[in-house]
């Protein structure tokens, strides 16, 4: 076959396979359906979305525990649940909110449609979506307390929230009859726990379900199981209804300090607390206002500079360089910003809306369990530190301006004459808080080889650059008296001077009676 031959049937395969995959990939475009979960601001799905569900992989971790224990064998079915259940783009948890019905899997769609989905107003069950296994809340949850052990795996912590989840609902049932524990049509309700023995099948009550999950959480090894029982009794007890906010910094408890190097000014430790919404605070995130660029920077308890500013759960100090002229930094341009993330008391069911095999059983009841989107919205709450009203306080030698230690000094409030702050001076300035206002810096001890400073000095904050005082000393200028303690030289040369004047009295008489 010659070579054109050969390089037109190659050409010719070439064109077919082309024809066949566009062919193809054609027919999954058309015929199939794809479903990200695009979801808005707070990821709320934004349009149709399945589960990651294919219907055969089931978990069973109480199961587990109890196996070879024939004691539970009638209820140990209750505890199965659907394996990383998930959405189907597998990132965001989903929840089943009706046990005795079945798993929807990635045939049925979750279509928004009127009352698709709906808000959850229950607290108890808003309480353990958001402290139990979510994609948000990795911080003040059930398993960061560790009173059962740490918990590394996810699966783990989605089973626990889903029993939770169950047994609450079991446990208040009263209360869901319209939604999530509705008539089956078989003599008991969606959110049931079942003992079957034989064809017979019995509502356990709820003392037994609890007897369940403690035998097996007395397991070696299963004891993490015991937060099932520990997230459903916080939810029984959780009735928060105030704001998020976080605690003001109380500006008059700050202390300010120079840096071991002289260079710095450093705050006292601050800690940014929740004072509303406590139980659903986690976190806060940093931003550090310096328009001036003083090089102002956060540093931790052991003093090791902060780099990430965001999801800090603990204390930290400010450090602001400082020039050699203070008087010429406005440092109340310095300034941080604290924000604190709660979780938002929110969170939305779906009900199933298409599925292949039909909405509804051989009873003409429901037959997909409605889902809990495993996803809590977040709020923010803020506050300002700012570094305002900052006063210099040095204690100099008027010799040579150096601070001077050993001073008792205090500043006092000319408003009302009362003492605002007292102490005695070191060998650095001393920086501190003061509310706008008149006052006077007082001296009522000298160091030792000073003379007192009799005047007090006036100043004025007013909250603005940083307010600079200096009280000079002077050097004691009496001449010592050296011949203190040697008293016998004193009435030697005393009594030598009074003889020889004596002897001079004598001679000068003695001349004038010879003379005549």
């Amino acid at each position: 076959m010659s070579n054109k031959k050969k390089s037109r049937k190659f050409l010719y395969l070439i064109s077919a396979w082309c024809l066949f995959a566009l062919v193809g990939y054609s027919a999954l475009y058309l015929f199939n359906d794809s479903y990200a979960i695009d979801t808005n601001y707070n990821s709320i799905p934004t349009n149709t979305f399945t589960s990651n569900y294919y219907g055969n992989s089931k978990t069973n971790l109480i199961a587990n525990s109890l196996s070879g224990n024939n004691s539970f064998s009638s209820s140990i079915d209750n505890f199965e649940v659907a394996t990383n259940y998930k959405t189907s783009d597998n990132i965001t948890p989903i929840y089943s909110l009706m046990k005795n019905l079945t798993f929807s899997t990635m045939n049925e769609k979750f279509e928004l449609i009127a009352n698709n989905p709906t808000a959850v107003t229950d607290k108890g069950i808003l309480y353990i979506l958001s402290h139990g296994y979510n994609l948000i809340n990795k911080v003040n949850n059930i398993f960061s307390s560790k009173e059962y052990g740490n918990i590394t795996n996810d699966t783990n912590k989605e089973y626990i929230t889903q029993i939770a989840l169950w047994l609450y609902l079991f446990e208040h049932k009263d209360r869901f009859t319209s939604n999530y524990c509705i008539d089956t049509g078989y003599g008991y309700t969606t959110c049931d726990f079942l003992s079957k023995s034989g064809t017979a099948i019995s509502v356990m009550n709820i003392n037994d379900v609890r007897g369940v999950i403690d035998a097996a959480a007395s397991v070696s090894g299963y004891e993490y199981l015991n937060y099932i029982i520990l997230l459903v009794d916080y939810a029984n007890k959780y009735n928060s209804t105030t704001q998020s906010s976080m605690q003001g910094t109380d500006f008059s408890s700050i202390k300010y300090t120079i840096s071991a190097d002289q260079k710095s000014l450093v705050t006292s430790t601050i800690t940014p607390k929740a004072s509303g919404n406590i139980e659903n605070y986690m976190y806060y995130s940093v931003q550090i206002n310096d328009p001036n660029n003083y090089g102002a920077y956060l540093v931790d308890n052991n003093d090791q500079k902060i780099t990430n500013l965001i999801n800090l759960t603990s204390s930290f100090k400010l450090y602001l360089p400082l020039k050699d002229d203070i008087s010429s930094m406005d440092l109340s341009s310095v300034s941080v910003d604290i924000t604190g993330f709660f979780i938002k008391e929110e969170g939305y069911t779906y009900k199933v809306t298409n599925s292949p095999d039909g909405l509804i059983n051989d009873k003409k009841k429901q037959k997909f369990a409605d889902i809990l989107f495993g996803y809590v919205p977040t709020e923010t709450a803020k506050i300002k530190f700012s570094l305002k009203n900052i006063t210099k306080i040095s204690k100099v030698d008027a010799a040579n301006s150096e601070e001077l230690p050993g001073a008792k000094i205090e500043i006092i409030n000319k408003e009302n004459n009362s003492q605002v702050e007292s102490w005695i001076s070191t060998n650095t300035p001393r920086y501190l808080f003061l509310q706008n206002g008149d006052y006077k810096l007082c001296e009522t001890t000298a160091p030792e080889g000073y003379q007192l400073s009799t005047e007090c000095i006036d100043f004025t904050v007013d909250g603005k650059k940083v307010t600079s005082v200096t009280m000079k000393n002077y050097k004691n200028t009496n001449v010592p008296n050296t011949f203190i303690g040697n008293n016998k030289i004193i009435y030697l040369l005393g009594s030598i001077i009074i003889i020889t004047g004596l002897s001079l009295i004598y001679i000068i008489a003695f001349r004038k009676r010879y003379n005549k």
